[in-house]
């Protein structure tokens, strides 16, 4: 199989295509409830944020394999193959990149005429995912390895705010500051994701872990993931409160235990594979949670 066939499957990791699916999926619901619905442009946005999701995981593999490990073993990538695959991965990134954005310009313009506001958020969102690919492709220390408010900002931002506003906003040619409040929330339980990302790798690096004496840093991190849930299940009610939306809107709230336990189980066994399968947890349950409430918002 040729080597540009393995690296686009391997990049294709599905837990990754959870919250800006999500996203998508309820920028579409929230259109859908106010009487619009337009199945093709619903699977069209489905795929390329899919599509977006890869280009990142592409880089991220870059990221590790040609970055960071040649740093940390002190060697260059000066052999043939090594040279051919990097030249490659680098390719497929910038192919995928540049099919998500075109794709997304030419699917505003069959949508809605290509409106000036649509054409400005995929602008912005290119900018963003071009600064990401560039940050990951030139150093070794990860984008995100400390969560800051810019970090944070980009990350809610090109996972779930944009995906959502700009679903929206091709179905129906409106932008609402009730649709932008939302992006909002769902912007910050994405970063329960982030977060868990963060508590892996910290786990990892401090291993073994004792959870009566738990590294400052990760128990900072669970605290924060516990304040986002806080916050953010607060939000969605008085939004739906608010808004006038139907009160099964509240089924979300099914989803929290789930993503409360995550916490929990990484309090009680802060071990490198328990943190790898709460953080794919953590992302199966972000999912449910705008599911759940999309699915409400139909009933």
């Amino acid at each position: 199989m040729p080597i540009f066939i393995n690296l686009l499957l391997s990049a294709i990791r599905p837990i990754t295509f959870f919250l800006p699916c999500a996203a998508v999926i309820l920028g579409a619901g929230l259109a859908a409830f106010n009487g619009v619905v337009d199945g093709g442009l619903f699977i069209s946005l489905l795929i390329l944020t899919i599509v977006g999701q890869v280009t990142f995981n592409l880089a991220n593999d870059y990221q590790r394999a040609f970055i960071t490990a040649a740093q940390k073993a002190k060697i260059k990538a000066n052999s043939e193959i090594l040279y051919k695959t990097r030249k490659q991965m680098l390719q497929l990134i910038l192919g995928c990149f540049l099919t998500m954005i075109f794709s997304l310009g030419l699917l505003s313009f069959a949508a809605i005429n290509g409106s000036g506001i649509a054409l400005l958020i995929i602008a912005f969102y290119a900018f963003l995912m071009l600064s990401v690919l560039r940050q990951k492709s030139k150093k070794a220390k990860p984008l995100y390895a400390k969560l800051t408010i810019v970090n944070a900002l980009v990350y809610a931002t090109l996972s779930a705010v944009i995906p959502l506003t700009l679903t929206y906003y091709l179905h129906t040619a409106q932008l609402p500051i009730d649709v932008v409040i939302v992006a909002i929330i769902a912007g910050l339980v994405s970063l329960m994701l982030l977060l868990s990302e963060q508590i892996k790798e910290q786990i990892i690096a401090h291993t073994p872990v004792v959870a009566e004496q738990m590294p400052k840093q990760i128990s900072t991190q669970l605290l924060q993931q516990k304040v986002i849930i806080i916050i953010s299940a607060i939000a969605t009610l008085l939004f739906i409160y608010f808004a006038y939306l139907p009160l099964t809107a509240g089924l979300f709230i099914m989803a929290l235990p789930s993503l409360y336990a995550t916490i929990m189980t990484l309090e009680h066994y802060p071990e490198s594979d328990v943190a790898q399968s709460q953080t794919t947890k953590t992302a199966i349950a972000g999912f449910a949670y705008w599911v759940l409430f999309t699915i409400g918002l139909m009933l």
